[in-house]
């Protein structure tokens, strides 16, 4: 062994004699900050990553049209309620108008019915993922959520006269006696400028207008070229909703995104077509679904596209704001700004022909779609339209929160849980001179109906849909958000524990010092006076003295404390742990000789307030016993 100097093992003994327990101790907040830190991360994954791809997956599982499927029944048979109501504008001053008086309106109703949607699939066709059906809505008569009855009679424009009006222009141009035959006509026979029919005439069961039919196929007015006979009186009576009840509204070709889930339920074709030819250019495109049907993980950015056969034409709408339904967090969308989309340089709705009319911003003509006829649709109560619109008629107070169409659409899954859609229609009422009954009109476009159409979903739809989708979803954001705010915590914790441990380990040697300093100068007192006596005493030269090993114990944790002292020279001290396990050489008179270690192991305690060292001498003082030592040693 290679022989030590006693007074740099004890400098160097103080700084590296750690207790195991101690060291163990000191490593618990730095092991739980990095268990902490790794559960974060996993569960920061968890929420923010690996969870919204789980449910994403299962979102994408659930909505596909495939037959037996829970999504697929509720498509083909509807199981929310849908309910349809017609609001009709009585007008109270027929004679005023036709001499050139402001039309004055009075909103008659609600009148509500209920829809019954069936979905009759004529082909399926996995290859192509696509799916052929008509859809049969069948209309029920909802007293309770009416206003009236459905055989309330009103005075409402007689459409079927302002037609043949125009038509009869369209096709002879300024022919006077053409009008002028067409308008003798028809006042011979009863008609006016409005008629009196009721609700229930006006809608489903339509009123007779065989008179106009036997004038379009007179031999007379085909000698001066002849006029087509529109569809809408092709049967002799007239109705705005005449033969729809139970009828299907064309055939419609869908996508089931099985293959692709932003196309689900998307139109490739309607009625074999996959354009229409009404209009110029883009606006001829089939877009979207038909309204029932919105692909999942909708954004705010999206904007949702339906194709409508009632109004001839692809809408979108756009987001608007945050909502709710029966707790379910929404988005709201709703129909784009009118005079943004008219300015825009690629708005193509003007329909195509000849005296076709294009109206206004916020006013879209139908012409096209009716056989010619010179209805159009707009918002409710010209709401956003031209000024001028809604300055011409009397009666009329737009209002957004009752007039605007909108959809709250949750934005996982794409469902529809509430909506309302609104729309007006109206006719454009031109003066002729060359017809009595239009001589004195001011042109004008006169309301005469408009249709609201909602979808409010139960309660117990929505406590289903909460329980297969959105529960699970509420479960685990709260485990994973528990996760995060409980590693946090445990993080700090660790991180409080490391400081505070440092700081106690840095009082516990600056104090060791100080008792160091102290102890040192009082045992050089002592060892000058004890040399002094073996000098006068000359028995002895040099030796080495080693008293006993003391120890004391204070509690379960605190070990033995051995007291070394010896002058000379020590050679070489193992310590492993805070333990000291190997024996002592110490030089006698030029001699080396070994100090046998004690059975039991030596350890210290963490607090070093009991060290101290001097020249040539390591000694752990034992305080109860110090006095005792002392006098062995003059001994």
């Amino acid at each position: 062994m290679k022989p030590l100097d006693i007074k740099q093992y004890a400098g160097e003994s103080r700084k590296s004699v750690v207790c195991s327990w101690t060291r163990v101790c000191r490593s618990c907040p730095y092991i739980l900050v990095v268990i902490s830190l790794i559960i974060l991360c996993l569960t920061a994954f968890f929420k923010y990553a690996a969870l919204d791809w789980i449910i994403d997956q299962q979102v994408e599982q659930k909505l596909r049209l495939i037959p037996g499927t829970d999504t697929f029944e509720k498509w083909k048979d509807v199981p929310v309620p849908i309910i349809i109501k017609f609001r009709i504008f009585n007008v109270t001053n027929p004679v005023q108008v036709q001499n050139g008086g402001i039309p004055s309106l009075v909103e008659a109703g609600p009148y509500a019915y209920e829809e019954k949607r069936v979905k009759e699939i004529i082909a399926m066709d996995d290859e192509r993922d696509t799916i052929i059906y008509k859809q049969r809505i069948f209309y029920t008569f909802r007293p309770d959520l009416s206003k009236g009855s459905e055989f309330d009679r009103l005075v409402v424009i007689n459409v079927p006269f302002v037609t043949l009006s125009k038509m009869t222009y369209d096709n002879v141009g300024n022919f006077s006696f053409a009008h002028a035959l067409a308008d003798r006509n028809m006042r011979q026979r009863g008609e006016r400028l409005f008629t009196y029919a009721s609700v229930k005439e006006y809608l489903f069961d339509g009123y007779s207008v065989q008179h106009y039919l036997n004038f379009l196929k007179s031999p007379a007015l085909a000698l001066i070229g002849g006029v087509k006979i529109p569809s809408s009186i092709s049967t002799g009576r007239f109705g705005f909703y005449l033969g729809k009840n139970g009828s299907d509204d064309g055939e419609f070709v869908i996508r089931t995104g099985r293959t692709n889930p932003q196309e689900f339920g998307q139109i490739v074709s309607w009625n074999g077509k996959t354009k229409l030819d009404y209009y110029d250019g883009l606006c001829n495109l089939i877009n979207g679904t038909d309204g029932s049907l919105v692909p999942p993980f909708v954004t705010k950015e999206s904007k949702i596209r339906f194709f409508s056969t009632d109004i001839c034409r692809s809408i979108y709408m756009v987001y608007r704001e945050e909502s709710e339904v029966m707790g379910v967090k929404t988005y709201r969308f709703r129909p784009p700004n009118a005079k943004q989309i008219f300015s825009h340089q690629d708005f193509c709705f003007c329909p195509q022909g000849k005296n076709n009319e294009c109206y206004q911003y916020g006013v879209l003509s139908m012409a096209p779609c009716r056989d010619g006829a010179p209805v159009s649709m707009s918002a409710v109560h010209f709401l956003d339209s031209f000024e001028q619109y809604l300055g011409g008629v009397q009666g009329l107070q737009p209002d957004k929160e009752i007039h605007e169409t909108f959809l709250d659409i949750e934005p996982k899954t794409g469902l529809i849980l509430n909506a309302a859609k609104r729309v007006q229609f109206n006719v454009m009422l031109n003066p002729n001179r060359d017809m009595t009954t239009f001589a004195q009109v001011r042109k004008v476009l006169i309301p005469f109906m408009w249709v609201e159409e909602t979808a409010e979903p139960t309660e117990a739809f929505i406590r289903e849909l909460q329980q297969q989708l959105f529960r699970p979803m509420e479960i685990a954001n709260t485990v994973a958000l528990g996760g995060l705010i409980s590693c946090t915590i445990l993080i700090m914790a660790g991180l409080l524990a490391i400081f505070s441990v440092r700081a106690m380990f840095s009082r516990n040697r600056h104090s060791a010092n100080s008792v160091t300093s102290d102890n040192s100068n009082s045992f050089h007192a002592e060892s000058n006076s004890r040399e002094s006596s073996r000098s006068r005493s000359g028995s002895i030269n040099s030796f080495s003295r080693v008293s006993s090993a003391t120890s004391f114990h204070t509690n379960k944790s605190m070990g033995s404390i051995v007291s070394v002292m010896s002058r000379g020279t020590m050679t070489t001290t193992s310590e492993s742990k805070g333990i000291l396990s190997e024996d002592i050489l110490i030089t006698e008179n030029g001699t080396n000789r070994k100090l046998p270690s004690s059975n039991e192991n030596t350890t210290c305690e963490l607090g070093m307030n009991n060290v101290t060292s001097a020249k040539g001498v390591l000694k752990f003082v034992t305080p109860q016993k110090s006095d005792q030592n002392d006098q062995n040693a003059n001994k």
